[in-house]
């Protein structure tokens, strides 16, 4: 984990849309560009961005749904705390509901035009924790798509929006390899169409996964 985030991303040089703000707002806010737990401040973002504040405010009604920020009396739109143990635990609990039987589908409904991208996920070059949460949600959102089932998804890319952030935060020392090993066996069942494996290494991965994070909190 570096001691201080990448520079604060840059809205395309194109013409603005609503999209643009809300996925620069959102990288600023799991970055930690945008404190956890501090006011979010409009004026000086729609400063800083160039644009006015009804794209910023749109933006953070999205965020707000997506959890990462929230709409105090006074204080306005403020970025969500990091979560507690309960939280994470819960959050656990529910992706060892949903993925194991995903990933199995998934392995089922391999295409070989889906190797190339799981591979990627999987390869992460160097040892930046940021890079390698991304792939990590990129490649369990692109598992519960090959499965097909979109309500899934939708309910997944969900919480690996919420738990993308403190991941990044509460990573223990060798993570980064023991989610790759982790991931590699994950892909290598659901490549070879092995339903059962594909499960079996998504539970061991996910309750590793939760182990970490947990046993990373102060």
């Amino acid at each position: 984990m570096t001691d201080s985030p990448a520079p604060a991303p840059a809205l395309p040089r194109r013409q603005v849309l609503a999209d643009d703000v809300y996925d620069v707002l959102r990288e600023m806010l799991l970055s930690g560009h945008i404190p956890h737990g501090s006011r979010v401040k409009i004026d000086a973002l729609a400063a800083q961005l160039k644009i006015s504040n009804t794209p910023i405010r749109q933006a953070l009604g999205r965020l707000e749904a997506d959890g990462l920020v929230s709409k105090h009396p006074y204080r306005g739109f403020v970025a969500a705390d990091l979560p507690d143990r309960k939280t994470i635990s819960d959050m656990y609990e529910c992706r060892l509901l949903l993925e194991p039987p995903t990933a199995a589908r998934a392995a089922q409904e391999f295409r070989a035009e889906d190797r190339a991208f799981l591979r990627r996920q999987v390869d992460v070059p160097g040892g930046d924790l940021t890079l390698l949460a991304k792939a990590d949600e990129l490649l369990h959102g692109k598992l519960a798509t090959m499965s097909g089932n979109l309500v899934v998804a939708d309910a997944l890319e969900r919480l690996l929006v919420r738990s993308r952030g403190f991941r990044i935060f509460y990573a223990k020392e060798g993570a980064i390899e023991l989610t790759r090993d982790e991931h590699e066996s994950i892909v290598r069942a659901v490549v070879a169409g092995d339903g059962p494996a594909a499960a079996d290494a998504m539970t061991a991965h996910l309750r590793s996964a939760g182990e970490r994070m947990l046993a990373s909190l102060p």
